[in-house]
């Protein structure tokens, strides 16, 4: 282990000219880290943006789901302070109750229900990166990352140089926390001149995301402009979380009962000697890929160039604090990522991830055994592929049936007044099931993923090149009570246009769930002895 005193150097992390967003601390009191920019900015501008060629192409930042939390008091602040609902990032079915991991923005802004002046995309984009479980191209890196990604932020509202980012979580989650008084107002410091930020804040958009030159390793983090050597590349605030809270029980079909971990396992550094993880949540540096470590002769395009160091304002301070405490505790704990060679612009950055990952991964691979799924196909797939042919019925679909793990899911705005209305009276409960019927009608937000329900097809009308149909709207597993339709009344919608209908992944059958996937934490010598609470003796 090396000890936490010998790895504090203080290294430059000056902000670049070019720079356009930083993290610095907010400008509310008590609120730890905030995000500010750096340049004005205009209406429906992306917030984190690159050239290519002769345009601008707006990026965001990874999603990562958790299913199912088994032991949520392990990561109790992570799930207070900073995980959001899955129906605000698509990921609802993953599992019966689930919530979505968003590092950068998501999670280093300060939110403000009246006052936010940035709104995220609909939905992060999912693909799987290269690695499928079709036999001619089956990956051991099959879901051993996420599939949900580029999760793009976007200005609402007009903003200054030197302004804060703040997004928008909902009165509910102010609410819910107790901080009803908080919510119309914030105190806040007066605005920091963008001359203060540059010397105390971090720069957020040096890198940008790519798909990754490792193979099997999906998309990686790729440097937007040059970096000497002893430059801070990223910071890295980490979140402290126990790693039994990242323990999943799955029970299959067959009733067996199978322990596998969170995905988010993967993206978090951890010690063999430690029941701690630390994860980070800053923009794109869990994109960063393994590299090895080599001395300078035979350094390689795909050897690590940057490594991990305590900040020496933000680490020192919380070594000696316990576990618990850490856990339980507003922290800045952070991380800096640090160039330990030249860098150049385009350059794919990579991390040593340690001895023990390696061994691990080695394994992995010798031990792969390729799937053989070929039916499987995953909802992103059919929703690319037919984004404009009509769909089946449900009486079609008995002859031509969809894959095992697809379902039809609808955009529909159902209200509370709907269910409420729909529920069982005095005069006909007990009764034979009977319909409700409504028309389908475009609202605002409508396309937002919390109005996704699964829906079946009644039947299909063509009108010219469109298609409209009837559905029956039903319950997503794990939808709450007050939210859920009655059995007794089949609620119908009628003129549901095509694209408001969609493929969906039915729970637990994404490659995130696979039993096969690899699971271990990025490996970090830096814990302090106050950490290693394995070592025989403690």
């Amino acid at each position: 282990m090396i000890s936490p005193s010998s790895t504090l150097h203080p290294s430059s992390h000056a902000v670049p000219d070019d720079c356009t967003l930083v993290m610095a601390p907010s400008t509310i009191p008590n609120a730890g880290w905030g995000v500010f920019t750096l340049t004005e900015r205009r209406k429906n501008e992306p917030l984190l943006r690159r050239r290519t060629d002769d345009h601008l192409l707006a990026y965001g930042d990874l999603v990562i789901q958790l299913p199912d939390l088994q032991h949520p008091l392990g990561a109790k602040k992570l799930l207070w302070e900073y995980l959001w609902d899955a129906r605000e990032t698509g990921g609802q079915y993953e599992g019966l109750q689930v919530v979505s991991f968003v590092p950068g923005v998501a999670m280093l802004a300060n939110g403000d229900a009246t006052y936010f002046n940035v709104l995220p995309s609909l939905q992060p984009n999912m693909d799987s990166a290269g690695a499928t479980r079709r036999r001619s191209n089956s990956s051991p890196g099959i879901g051993a990352f996420t599939q949900y990604h580029n999760f793009t932020w976007y200005v609402s509202k007009d903003m200054a140089a030197g302004d804060e980012v703040f997004i928008n979580y909902g009165h509910g989650w102010f609410q819910e926390r107790g901080f009803e008084s908080f919510v119309p107002t914030h105190k806040r410091m007066d605005r920091p001149t963008v001359s203060k930020l540059r010397d105390e804040g971090y720069c957020l958009d040096n890198l940008r995301p790519g798909l990754s030159s490792i193979p099997h390793a999906g998309r990686g983090a790729f440097a937007k402009r040059n970096f000497s050597k002893g430059t801070v590349v990223a910071p890295v605030p980490v979140l402290p979380i126990s790693k039994v809270s990242m323990q999943m029980l799955k029970q299959h079909h067959d009733g067996r009962w199978v322990e596998t971990q969170q995905l988010l396992t993967n993206y978090c550094y951890g010690h063999s000697q430690s029941t701690l993880l630390l994860c980070p949540y800053s923009d794109m540096v869990h994109l960063i890929n393994h590299g090895h470590s080599t001395n300078d002769s035979t350094t390689t395009q795909k050897s690590a160039n940057v490594r991990l160091q305590w900040s020496t304002t933000h680490g020192p301070q919380y070594f000696n604090r316990s576990m618990e405490e850490l856990q339980e505790t507003s922290t800045r704990l952070m991380l800096e990522l640090v160039a330990l060679r030249d860098i150049q612009e385009g350059d794919e950055i990579f991390l040593d991830y340690g001895p023990e990952w390696s061994h691990s991964w080695n394994q992995h691979v010798e031990e792969w055994i390729p799937l053989q799924d070929e039916d499987y196909v995953p909802s992103y797939v059919l929703n690319q592929q037919l984004s404009s042919r009509p769909l089946l019925t449900m009486a079609e679909q008995k002859t031509r049936p969809y894959p095992d793990n697809i379902f039809t899911s609808c955009y529909y705005n159902l209200t509370l007044e709907d269910i409420e209305a729909a529920l069982p009276t005095q005069h006909n409960a007990g009764q034979p099931q009977s319909q409700r019927v409504a028309g389908w009608k475009h609202s605002d937000g409508i396309f937002e993923p919390q109005n996704l329900r699964p829906c079946l097809l009644l039947d299909r009308k063509n009108n010219d090149s469109n298609h409209f149909y009837t559905v029956r709207l039903m319950n997503r597993p794990g939808t709450k009570e007050k939210e859920r339709l009655p059995k007794t009344i089949a609620f119908i919608v009628t003129q549901v246009p095509r694209r408001a209908v969609r493929f969906s992944d039915k729970i637990y059958t994404t490659d995130q769930h696979l039993e096969t996937a690899f699971r271990q934490p990025i490996g970090l010598d830096l814990f302090p002895k106050q950490w290693l609470d394995l070592q025989d003796g403690i």
